[in-house]
């Protein structure tokens, strides 16, 4: 099946892309360079005991210092239930730790020395990715790329 994709304005030489086709669709097309940059930290992360997603958590655990999971989960625009998840494993692991909090329904995570050990080894690792990224992309456009997702994060903050 054909579907035509892109439109030429009669009174402009530069093709206008079809919003309405599925080709040009946002979610499947971030969800796609999702997949690829996923990908190029995890393979950069491959020698270390951690993956791309933990490194993330713990990072921004770390910046926190300590926190609540929903908090976390709020922060990361991520589901509860998988942050819960990903946190039991590193709590496993012993990279981070629960404490009670003011309410003792209150769980707070912060990291353990060894989580701060496996952050401080596994960053060399996570800044090859970054910086292979960047450099890929250019300054302009990795600026660009980060002005983006921050924007559709802020509009989903706003609903």
């Amino acid at each position: 099946m054909y579907m035509h994709v892109i439109e030429e304005d009669e009174s402009s030489s530069i093709p206008q892309l079809n919003k309405e086709s599925p080709r040009y669709c946002l979610n499947a097309s971030i969800r796609k360079a999702s997949r690829v940059i996923t990908s190029l930290y995890s393979d950069a992360m491959d020698s270390s005991d951690l993956q791309g997603t933990q490194f993330t958590l713990l990072s921004t655990l770390s910046g926190m210092k300590e926190t609540t999971i929903g908090a976390l989960s709020d922060y990361l625009v991520m589901d509860q239930t998988t942050v819960t998840r990903s946190i039991h494993l590193l709590k496993k692991a012993g990279y981070v730790e629960t404490v009670k909090g003011e309410d003792r329904r209150q769980r707070i995570i912060r990291l353990t020395a060894e989580g701060k050990k496996i952050l401080k080894s596994s960053y060399p690792l996570w800044l090859d990715a970054q910086t292979e990224l960047w450099e890929k992309l250019g300054n302009e456009k990795a600026s660009l790329l980060l002005e983006l997702s921050n924007k559709i994060i802020e509009l989903h903050q706003e609903s």
